[in-house]
């Protein structure tokens, strides 16, 4: 019974590790949109966060110092920023810390909200109905799978409480 329980939780921690990266593919999509889009006239980013999106498209059609390429490639630095602490969080998520997911979780969350009022037309820089449906299914996936992660964390941390109070008894 002990061997078992040692492999169930170990291989719920194998698949917990591996699960962390949802934390990651969010940002990793937002972050190869910005990038297209910038070369890509008439991208409407609907891959990308819906915020992002919207300063990219702003920062599209409003150049900073006059320069559009200045413009875009602040909005790919501050996408790549953002991809950088998502990759911290994803790493201190999989070392065990929940607190990333909380983190990662609220901003997906509050992005999702911002994301539904796109597609009205009083909202700066709406969204064409299709794009509205991408963004909005994507957001709505990852919004679960990361609760799904934090629902796995629970799991596992059970697991292994109960590992210990069998190996306190013995």
């Amino acid at each position: 019974m002990k061997e078992k329980n040692e492999k169930t939780s170990e291989m719920e921690l194998r698949s917990y590790q591996k699960a962390t990266l949802f934390l990651f593919y969010p940002f990793l999509i937002d972050f190869m949109s910005n990038v297209l889009g910038s070369f890509t006239k008439g991208y409407d980013f609907c891959l990308s966060f819906g915020s992002l999106g919207c300063l990219m498209r702003f920062l599209r059609e409003t150049p900073l110092f006059g320069s559009s390429s200045f413009s875009l490639f602040l909005g790919v630095s501050l996408s790549f920023i953002l991809l950088l602490c998502s990759l911290f969080l994803t790493l201190k998520a999989a070392k065990g810390k929940k607190y990333p997911i909380y983190i990662v979780l609220v901003l997906l969350g509050s992005d999702f909200l911002y994301t539904s009022s796109l597609y009205f037309s009083f909202m700066p820089y709406p969204m064409p109905l299709i794009s509205f449906i991408i963004s909005f299914s994507i957001h709505a996936v990852f919004v679960f799978l990361v609760s799904l992660l934090l629902w796995k964390y629970d799991k596992l941390n059970g697991l292994l409480a109960k590992e210990r109070k069998e190996r306190k008894i013995q």
